[in-house]
């Protein structure tokens, strides 16, 4: 079960090839999710989190393994 999505910025600074310093950000979205087998609360990046979003039950690691 989805329970909430969080959202993170990272700041980063580079040098460019002649020099300059620049600063970039990124942002990460994280979901945290409830486990249907263990009720387990349990985080997972939206990266790797495409397939299991689009499914209705979600299972944390150990359930999984079991399944």
């Amino acid at each position: 079960m989805l329970i909430e999505t969080q959202k993170s910025l990272k700041l980063f600074k580079r040098e460019s090839k002649l020099g300059v310093i620049h600063n970039y950000r990124r942002h990460k979205i994280v979901y945290v999710l409830k486990c249907n087998g263990c009720k387990t609360i349990f985080k997972i990046t939206r990266s790797k989190a495409d397939k299991i979003k689009q499914e209705k039950k979600h299972f944390c690691g150990k359930c999984k393994s079991k399944c």
